[in-house]
């Protein structure tokens, strides 16, 4: 999702070809799914801007992205429980106590994909793909600041409660090492912080606005027009043809600016994982 943040992994092109065919072994699935039970997806991000700029992966990037608007995020929740090919794992908050993003991830089993977090939590990852929620904001400036600050807030207390971080400046290691020191003290802080966290990200799906976000990005807070979504549009990604907004050129300007110019090669940006593992999902299984 993020094309340009410093940090590029150096795989092999053999690596990165092999974690691309997996990671879009995984998509077709979802897709399948999505389109089975006429759920409304969509590429996003860095997902969405290969799919335009390169018609399909950025050339560098190692992972995928989709969103839905919550009801259909929730609904495909439900059909995932139900329908996934078992040689995918679905990764979230309802499935795995210590899980603590905000999003869903569908991981393929046997393989390993992992950052350096995964030694504190009871749940592995493999090669996978990020499906994020898109909720509602509210019109009200303010009120909107307050939604943005809660969930931001509860979503700090809820990492730090799970693992402990370690990277970034001194100053940023110590704070977070104490602030994970001081909430292991609370008994069960981290269910509490995640229910607090779900009610601040859903507040205002109950009513009618014009404007969504994922409140996720790491790049920043981006407000998108519901209207620019539908109806999507079919493009190019890989050996695949995938839903990308109807206005995406809006919504990939209003993310990375103009985002047709390739960004300089320490600009860019990659997961990074600390393990990588294909298991048998290796060249001998795509011959």
């Amino acid at each position: 999702m993020n094309d340009t943040m410093t940090n590029l992994k150096k795989y092999t092109d053999e690596e990165l070809n092999l974690i691309k065919r997996n990671e879009l072994m995984i998509l077709k699935e979802i897709i399948r799914l999505c389109e089975e039970n006429n759920l409304k997806y969509y590429l996003y991000g860095g997902t969405a801007l290969g799919a335009i700029r390169h018609k399909g992966f950025i050339p560098w990037d190692d992972d995928i992205d989709i969103t839905l608007f919550r009801e259909d995020y929730e609904r495909l929740m439900e059909i995932l429980d139900e329908q996934l090919d078992e040689k995918f794992e679905i990764l979230n908050s309802k499935k795995q106590e210590d899980y603590f993003l905000p999003f869903t991830k569908v991981s393929l089993k046997g393989t390993r994909f992992e950052e350096f977090w995964v030694e504190q939590v009871s749940f592995n990852i493999g090669f996978f793909i990020d499906i994020f929620p898109l909720d509602n904001i509210p019109e009200s400036e303010f009120k909107f600041k307050i939604q943005y600050y809660k969930c931001r807030i509860y979503y700090h207390l809820l990492v730090n409660s799970i693992v402990k971080i370690e990277t970034g400046s001194k100053i940023n290691s110590f704070l977070h090492k104490f602030l994970h020191s001081f909430l292991n003290i609370i008994p069960r802080s981290d269910k509490f912080f995640k229910k607090k966290y779900l009610k601040s990200l859903i507040k205002y799906n109950n009513i009618e606005t014009n404007f969504v976000t994922d409140y996720y990005s790491q790049r920043g807070i981006y407000i998108f027009d519901k209207q620019d979504f539908e109806p999507s549009k079919k493009v190019k990604f890989e050996s695949i043809y995938a839903n990308i907004p109807k206005n995406c050129d809006k919504i990939l300007t209003e993310i990375y600016g103009n985002y047709m110019e390739l960004p300089p090669k320490d600009k860019r940006f990659n997961h990074a994982p600390e393990v990588l593992d294909f298991g048998k999902y290796n060249e001998t299984y795509y011959k």
